[in-house]
């Protein structure tokens, strides 16, 4: 493995290497994540689709999660959709149905938070999630991410239409959140 370059208490961020991938399509194609975090028809993704899907990723940064204590690949994060003229970007992450509950989406997200605030002139850090999904919702609104709005019978999933959840996180609430005495 190379040098981490983005580290935390429990986890690390790291660029994806190909030995990665396999893993990736398992979390990939747990139900939850087919059902949860994306919006096309849940079919399951092959390695090379996924492998091109990061590839066409030239704007933004796609991280694998790992643990510190035994590097295990738990995950991945996503800079995408990166708009220098908005100063703007989207985010997406996904974790393993095993590695959930400890934290780590959390701590990845704030990661990333810090890396595109810290080495990017961006302002705004977009994020959709799906209605029902109300697990992620509540780690987006702890974290911090001001829901902007509804749009309303977007996606179809579990035989009805379901709403589709937007949320922003802006560089002046980061800049806030570093500003104060419990985190120095």
């Amino acid at each position: 493995m190379t040098h981490p370059y983005l580290t935390g208490k429990h986890i690390l961020l790291r660029p994806i290497e190909s030995p990665d991938l396999d893993i990736l399509v398992k979390f990939e194609n747990e139900s939850d994540s087919r059902l949860y975090g994306d919006d096309d028809v849940p079919y399951p993704v092959t390695v090379t689709q996924l492998e091109t899907f990061i590839k066409s990723n030239e704007a933004g940064y796609n991280f694998a999660i790992c643990r510190i204590d035994n590097k295990e690949l738990v995950g991945s994060i996503a800079l995408y959709g990166v708009n220098y003229q908005n100063s703007t970007c989207e985010i997406g992450l996904t974790l393993t149905k095993t590695q959930s509950n400890q934290g780590f989406g959390s701590e990845s997200i704030e990661l990333l938070m810090d890396f595109i605030f810290m080495y990017m002139p961006l302002n705004k850090i977009k994020l959709q999630v799906f209605g029902f999904n109300t697990k992620a919702i509540r780690l987006y609104e702890r974290l911090g991410f001001v829901h902007e709005g509804t749009l309303k019978q977007e996606i179809f999933r579990f035989g009805t239409f379901q709403d589709l959840e937007n949320y922003a996180y802006f560089r002046h609430m980061w800049e806030s959140k570093k500003e104060t005495p419990e985190n120095d």
